[in-house]
């Protein structure tokens, strides 16, 4: 049910809203070229809306402390303004060559992420403005980023159908999720840190566990199953560590295959990929996997 009357001041497509932490106001990223601003209760603008901005807005985000509204243009400009009088910090910052589609700050509001089409996040001072580091990982847009709430790590979800981890300190890269088969739209740490929540166009959303993730590593795998934790399909392939053709899987099945570390796949199918106790069969022991067939949807 709908609560009040539609917030009608928008002449073009919005692109991303957002509540302040405290739900007192709501933020649009707009492509009027500027970030429109509300009190939730009385259904108004702020006296200081709009936030005008030189080009179509297309990401926004509050601090957690309340304090500053940040955006992301199309052009790869950061804004940044005081949230009680929507005073600009200081001049946009140049942070990328081409949109930002996404931007966050840590939970101390001391940093800001950016994510944008160069495939890069970045990571800014927020009292200074200076850049810290760049997060080189994706291969095509970023689409999405979040902090966990102990500011510890980044997640990002890109484009190129990956969400990866990061160490938010050092930039490090720590783990690459495989699994959506179109782009990811959204990722987020839930508040206890335990899960990583991603969504994509393939109509799905996955749930990964967080310690599932960091206690693997590409040194350690030693199933075929494991391997799909490593690396995407490939022609419908799954491969093992040096390339070789494991096991392909038919086009109907790869929007819906569930293997850890993804805790739960909310799909219209789920497919589940199993080793049967005796393990794989390759070479030319292959058919021997004929007498391991059930009759559930395993593969």
């Amino acid at each position: 049910m709908a609560i009040g009357k539609p917030l009608q001041t928008h002449t073009n497509w919005f692109r991303e809203v957002a509540f302040s932490p405290d739900t007192r106001w709501l933020a649009s990223a707009s492509e009027n070229k500027a970030v429109f601003v509300w009190n939730v209760a009385l259904g108004q603008p702020a006296s200081f809306s709009p936030l005008h901005c030189k080009d179509p807005v297309y990401t926004v985000n509050f601090s957690p402390d309340g304090q500053l509204i940040a955006a992301g243009d199309f052009v790869g400009r950061i804004h940044l303004w005081i949230s009680e009088t929507g005073l600009p910090v200081y001049q946009p910052l140049q942070a990328h060559d081409n949109t930002v589609h996404s931007i966050m700050l840590s939970p101390d509001s001391s940093r800001i992420v950016s994510g944008a089409d160069d495939a890069t996040l970045r990571v800014w001072n927020v009292s200074t403005g200076r850049r810290l580091f760049t997060l080189e990982g994706h291969v095509s847009a970023v689409s999405s980023t979040s902090y966990s709430t102990d500011g510890r790590y980044i997640v990002s979800g890109s484009a190129d159908k990956t969400i990866l981890l990061w160490n938010a300190v050092t930039g490090t890269p720590l783990f690459v999720l495989h699994g959506h088969s179109k782009v990811v739209s959204s990722v987020a740490l839930t508040p206890d840190g335990c899960s990583i929540v991603s969504s994509s166009s393939d109509h799905t959303i996955r749930v990964w566990d967080v310690d599932a993730v960091l206690s693997m590593s590409s040194s350690n795998r030693k199933s075929l199953v494991e391997a799909l934790n490593f690396t995407a399909l490939v022609d419908g392939w799954v491969l093992g560590p040096s390339k070789e053709l494991l096991l392909w899987v038919p086009p109907d099945y790869r929007e819906h295959i569930h293997v850890p570390p993804c805790r739960t796949l909310i799909a219209r199918y789920r497919i589940v990929i199993k080793e049967a106790s005796g393990g794989s069969h390759a070479g030319t022991g292959w058919t021997s996997c004929w007498g391991n067939t059930t009759p559930e949807n395993h593969l």
